[in-house]
This record gives C-alpha cells, sequence and structure tokens, in this order.
C-alpha cells in the first residue's frame, strides 16, 4: 500500500465523517488515522480491538455482509463460549465502528445480529451484587484490623453507608468538612453531579457507646492514624481520602 500522507488523510476525514460502504479500502483510508479521529481517546483503542478481530475472522476489509458479522459472533459464542452480556459489549464495539466507517448502523443494515445476540442471551443466569444490611456492615467494623488498608476502608465504609453515597462523593469529602461534636460528625460538602453542577452534601456520622460497632470512631482512627504518620497534630485542608489506600 502507497505511503499516506497523515495530515492529508485526517483532513479528507474530517471532511468526510461519514462514507458510504463501497468506497471503504486500505488504498483509500489510513486505517489509525481514522479511529484517531473519530473515536474517543480512552475507549478508541478497544473499538479498534475488536474490530480488528472481526477483520481477521471475516478475511475481509471492505464490502462487509451481514453472514460476516453472523460468523464472528458464533464464532465467539461457539469457540470462546462468551456470554450473552459480553457478546453484547462487543456489538456495541462494532456498531460503533461500522456507523462511523459506513454511515449506517448494524441494526439498520443488518437486524438478523442484534436478534442472534438476543437469543444467546436467552434463559442466562445474570449475577447480582447482593445486599450488604446493617449487620454485614457493623461486622466488618467490629473486626479487629488495625493495618491501615483496613482503617481506609472502614472509615469509607462508615461514611458510605451513614450517608448512602457513591465513591465518587465520598472521594469529594476535604478535611475541613469534618466538624467533630459530642454525638459525632457532621460532614457538609459539595459534590459534581453528572450536569457538571456543584450540589450541597450533609452526612451524620454517629459516635456510640459500643465501641467496637461506633461509625465515627471509625473515622476518628482514620484520621488519627494519618496525623501520626505525618507527624502533626491536626490537619486543616486537603482530600480526606487520597491515593489507593487513602494514606
Amino acid at each position: 500500500m502507497a505511503e499516506l500522507n497523515e495530515k492529508v488523510v485526517i483532513q479528507e476525514l474530517k471532511q468526510q465523517p461519514k462514507m458510504q460502504h463501497e468506497s471503504v479500502s486500505k488504498e483509500k483510508i489510513a486505517y489509525d488515522e481514522f479511529c484517531l479521529v473519530n473515536l474517543p481517546m480512552v475507549t478508541g483503542k478497544q473499538y479498534r480491538c475488536e474490530w480488528r478481530k472481526f477483520l481477521d475472522i471475516t478475511k475481509k476489509e471492505e464490502k462487509w455482509e451481514e453472514p460476516d458479522f453472523l460468523k464472528y459472533f458464533r464464532h465467539l459464542r461457539m469457540n470462546q463460549k462468551l456470554k450473552g452480556t459480553t457478546l453484547w459489549v462487543r456489538y456495541v464495539y462494532l456498531d460503533g465502528m461500522y456507523s462511523r466507517l459506513v454511515g449506517s448502523t448494524l441494526k439498520q443494515d443488518f437486524p438478523r445480529i442484534k436478534n442472534l445476540v438476543k437469543d444467546y442471551q436467552k434463559n442466562e443466569t445474570v449475577r447480582k451484587a447482593k445486599v450488604l444490611t446493617k449487620d454485614h456492615i457493623e461486622s466488618f467494623l467490629a473486626m479487629d484490623l488495625p493495618e491501615r488498608y483496613w482503617l481506609v476502608r472502614k472509615a469509607v465504609v462508615a461514611i458510605a453507608f451513614c450517608g448512602s453515597l457513591g465513591m465518587e462523593a465520598v472521594r469529594s469529602i476535604l478535611f475541613e468538612n469534618l466538624d467533630y461534636r459530642e454525638d459525632g460528625i457532621f460532614i457538609d460538602f459539595k459534590v459534581v453531579n453528572k450536569q457538571k453542577r456543584a450540589v450541597e452534601c450533609q452526612v451524620f456520622v454517629p459516635f456510640s457507646k459500643n465501641f467496637d460497632v461506633c461509625f465515627g470512631n471509625c473515622v476518628v482512627s482514620y484520621v488519627k492514624a494519618i496525623e501520626n504518620d505525618l507527624g502533626v497534630d491536626l490537619i486543616q485542608s486537603g482530600p480526606l481520602f487520597k491515593g489507593t489506600n487513602g494514606f
């Protein structure tokens, strides 16, 4: 294949983001440059990887037809023993590449492919995460686990449970947000939602007479451990949880 000028190829692709099926060929398109322009930086690698696997199985670089995709998904099911849920992910990757190359979708051009994936998913048992109860949480907090690895996890569990928070919200808490009171720790902080807006959040982590399962004590023990490591009496600013283990 003759060398392609990268700048020229990218410019042509920007001007013609949707291309007709018959115009796709190795001589016309520099594959990597196409993906660079049309796919997100993070997920682009996954799309390219899946599409390359498809091309390797079908032995076709252009003018793909429904039997080609059916062959590929049957290969994934029969030879690689993939579950229906995993096949759906592969379907999304292929559909993303196909729509950008051809200007249409797999559902529009080849509806049998989606039906095939649906059939594979029938009668499959989807595993669901078990719901933790308060008893489960208290049993974990009562365990004698003084290591730093567990101190941070106990603090995270205590705050998340008391405030019904997800990890994104927990990571938004700062040291200056902690207000120590006689009956517990009041946490007033802001978290950015999906609409990129700062939302006020308030959590109360109570102290308990039962020291072994005291939610507030889990947070206090974690903070004291950090202060001891840093050799300071009081940390007044910065993220409460920083790094993989919080420290």
